[in-house]
């Protein structure tokens, strides 16, 4: 009796390709054990490599000296330093009016010339040379101005330096007082003045509050005026002993 023509199929035999192809094959396993143990030695390498934190704040070493003043009493000495010199620029007007009005007689325009702004100027420029750096304002909050490379009090020309940021609106409203006689037209007066202070409004509105945040904001508390003169605020006892040594 024969086989019915399917039973090779059944049976499996090794000649037929179709039942290779339809046998089972077994794959390897991976060890496990070994694949977590290479993960977690991969993971641990670059938190070896990388300790440090992604974004640092830079160091005082690498950015200059760490400001120690607090801009809240450098504040107050300005505050201080401006009533100083609109008293000092009053109580010498009227000293001197007198006298102006004598010596105008023998030098006409002289009045022009010397006014309470003029004292105001002065004082601003030379304010910081006053008691060794410590002028009025800063020697009443203990603080002083210095030079940055020998720590002494500054010279007059870098009070000067440091403070004719500050001056320049007052230079161009001097200037324009002065050469407003030499303009016959009154409308031509009145278009420089206009001019001269629309100048003064936007150089104090840009200028002004640069030096502040420049002074507040600053790693070493050095505004523009400071950095032109090579000066910088530190702490300091007060003292009014020494006015212009």
């Amino acid at each position: 009796m024969t086989d019915p023509p399917y039973s090779k199929k059944r049976t499996g035999d090794p000649g037929d390709s179709s039942s290779a192809r339809r046998r089972p094959r077994v794959r390897p396993q991976p060890d496990r054990s070994q694949g977590l143990n290479k993960v977690s030695s991969d993971s641990t390498e670059p938190a070896n490599l990388n300790k440090a934190p992604r974004f640092q704040v830079p160091s005082a070493d690498d950015t200059g000296p760490v400001n120690l003043v607090d801009p809240k009493k450098r504040s107050v000495a300005l505050i201080f330093d401006i009533i100083t010199a609109f008293s000092i620029a009053m109580i010498f007007n009227v000293l001197t009016s007198p006298i102006l009005m004598l010596i105008s007689g023998f030098v006409p325009g002289l009045g022009q010339f010397i006014t309470k702004d003029i004292f105001i100027v002065i004082f601003i420029l030379f304010k910081d040379r006053l008691y060794q750096g410590r002028g009025i304002g800063k020697n009443l909050m203990g603080l002083r101005v210095v030079d940055i490379e020998s720590g002494q009090g500054p010279t007059w020309l870098q009070s000067a330096k440091r403070n004719v940021i500050f001056i320049v609106p007052f230079i161009l409203y001097f200037a324009a007082g002065l050469t407003s006689p030499f303009f016959p037209v009154a409308e031509l007066r009145m278009v420089i003045q206009n001019i001269v202070w629309l100048l003064c409004s936007a150089y104090v509105l840009a200028v002004f509050p640069l030096e502040c945040y420049l002074a507040y904001n600053s790693m070493d508390g050095r505004r523009v005026g400071d950095k032109f003169a090579g000066t910088k605020i530190v702490d300091s006892e007060m003292d009014f002993s020494k006015p212009l040594e």
